[in-house]
């Protein structure tokens, strides 16, 4: 992929923003450059400056300005905030549309080169659905020509790619200290940064970022609440007419605050999938949004606690191929970090696990609160070894040790009493 960029050199947009008013006003009331500054008390290359956004006016300038032009002075320095946002990977990778949602909400999109670098491994050499994601990517980006994407070259950072990615917010949030920048990753490590305490660059994931833009776009609470309601009576046609006639008031992903769930959610929950197939077409669905309930579960982590395995293997498949991110954890601190996989290892969904598995789930994560894997939930809560033996095939680690018991996998299987389990495990590696 062969995509330029441009500088992050910009004159700061509060300034050209003044200047263009004072433009319009000498345009429209026919005065030239060189009497409007007699007028105001300065040179005509001062003036000039403050009109290009190079310079910005005294105080004394600005409130003659104000008289002059009649213009109250708030509103003349008052230029909305821009919001501009850094795309990390695992965004693009995990939904590719995104990228329309965020020109669509955002006044700058920087795609940063280690992205696209990474974009291209993906495309060559990732799992299938890496693969068919970053194509995505790769044909949205290109198809995608407005002045508010960037593909940015400006790091010469030396370090991962991750240290790259978070020099150029930094960067670009330094030099536009009058506006937001956002870098928007899904990798919690970032959190961690060194962010040389700029106020004006917030780390966010794709949960705070439906928030923080949810509220920004001054969506209706009602009108959310009667969109709820219809999802929850399985009223398609009511859904679709609301969002036509009120959409941009709608907030698609707002939490019930009776039952906790987002509409999505609660459609699958209802097993509704002409209901699920409509709100995942929406622009601004949020397909990894957790409910607020006791364990903060995404949408797919509730179609692994579905009774049926027919309905939840379908369901899954629809939100993945929508782009649901199949690492996407429980946010409760009671269970943190209680993944898609343990919940369906824990139920003994074994064609569930496959689907993740086959998606890029993580073998080896570890919940934050036991410690605990996909494997040893598999351990405890099933007779049945398929999936044992499948995570054991597929790289699950027997010898990581859980948090509170310091135990493995395998002493849990004597724990439990299983001997099919123990030869199993002491066969994956040639004990005796």
């Amino acid at each position: 992929m062969q995509i330029g960029g441009k500088g992050m050199n910009t004159p700061d947009q509060r300034l050209i923003a003044l200047g263009q008013k004072i433009i319009n006003y000498r345009d429209d009331a026919g005065i030239k450059q060189d009497a409007f500054a007699k007028e105001l008390g300065i040179s005509r290359t001062t003036l000039s400056f403050i009109e290009n956004g190079s310079q910005a006016p005294s105080f004394d300038v600005l409130v003659k300005l104000a008289q002059i032009t009649n213009i109250n002075i708030n509103e003349l320095i008052d230029v909305k905030n821009k919001n501009i946002v850094v795309v990390d990977t695992n965004i693009l990778l995990n939904r590719p549309e995104m990228l329309g949602v965020l020109l669509k909400d955002c006044d700058l999109v920087y795609i940063p080169i280690p992205v696209i670098e990474e974009l291209n491994y993906q495309k060559d050499h990732g799992r299938e659905k890496e693969r068919r994601n970053a194509s995505l990517c790769e044909d949205i980006i290109s198809k995608k020509k407005s002045d508010k994407l960037d593909i940015h070259t400006n790091s010469d950072f030396d370090g991962s790619n991750d240290d790259k990615i978070l020099d150029i917010a930094i960067k670009l949030a330094e030099q536009e200290s009058a506006n937001t920048v956002y870098l928007l990753t899904n990798d919690k490590d970032f959190s961690l940064k060194n962010t040389k305490g700029l106020v004006n660059l917030k780390i966010i994931g794709s949960n705070q970022y439906s928030k923080i833009f949810a509220e920004k776009d001054g969506f209706n609470e009602a009108l959310s609440q009667r969109f709820f309601v219809a999802v929850l009576k399985r009223d398609l046609e009511s859904a679709k007419e609301l969002i036509k006639k009120k959409g941009k008031s709608i907030n698609v992903n707002a939490i019930d605050s009776r039952s906790g769930y987002t509409p999505l959610i609660q459609a699958l929950i209802n097993k509704d999938e002409a209901m699920v197939n409509y709100l995942l077409s929406l622009d601004r669905i949020d397909v990894n949004a957790v409910d607020h309930k006791k364990h903060y579960l995404p949408p797919i982590s509730h179609t692994m606690q579905m009774q049926n395995e027919r309905d939840a293997e379908k369901f899954a498949n629809i939100l993945i191929q929508n782009g649901a991110n199949v690492n996407e954890p429980s946010q409760s601190e009671t269970n943190l970090f209680n993944m898609p996989l343990m919940i369906a290892a824990w139920h003994g969904h074994l064609n569930l696990v496959k689907l993740l598995v086959e998606n890029g789930a993580y073998v080896n994560q570890q919940d934050k609160k036991n410690g605990f894997t996909a494997l040893m939930k598999a351990i405890f809560n099933k007779e049945d070894v398929s999936i044992v033996e499948y995570l054991l095939q597929h790289g699950a680690d027997k010898n990581i040790l859980s948090f509170l018991d310091r135990k493995t996998a395998l002493d849990y299987a004597y724990d439990k009493g299983n001997r099919k389990l123990i030869d199993l495990l002491k066969e994956s590696d040639g004990n005796d």
